[in-house]
């Protein structure tokens, strides 16, 4: 696993996946999770998932994008720690934010970004 794209569905992920295999990645999509990994995926959302499940679902994937993985990304990643993590984000008013998550900080820093997105639409 190369490339881990956290962002939901509708915020360009289609886009993503065609620029990666455009790039010679092989990408698991939306599709691609559910016709070869969806009897793992039953299992996840009935039992849970471990890092050792991911690790052997994605280990001759080079990127995945997404549902159902973007809502496991963090496992994801524990599953193949120097993976490149893309997160897409569309808020309301249109602004559209994609940004690399490299460590800790960062994510904290996109957090507190979402959050204050959040209270100044409210």
């Amino acid at each position: 696993m190369k490339v881990l794209l956290a962002g939901m569905s509708k915020t360009g992920t289609k886009s993503m996946a065609v620029a990666l295999r455009e790039l010679g990645y092989d990408v698991y999509d939306y599709l691609e999770n559910y016709m070869y990994l969806g009897k793992d995926w039953e299992k996840i959302f009935r039992d849970g998932g471990s890092t050792e499940d991911f690790r052997r679902m994605y280990e001759d994937v080079d990127a995945v994008v997404d549902a159902p993985a973007f809502a496991y990304w963090d496992e994801i990643l524990k599953a193949f720690p120097d993976a490149k993590v893309n997160i897409n984000i569309v808020f309301k008013c249109g602004l559209a934010v994609s940004m690399f998550v490299a460590n800790d900080y960062t994510m904290r820093a996109y957090e507190r970004l979402v959050q204050e997105v959040h209270i100044s639409r409210a």
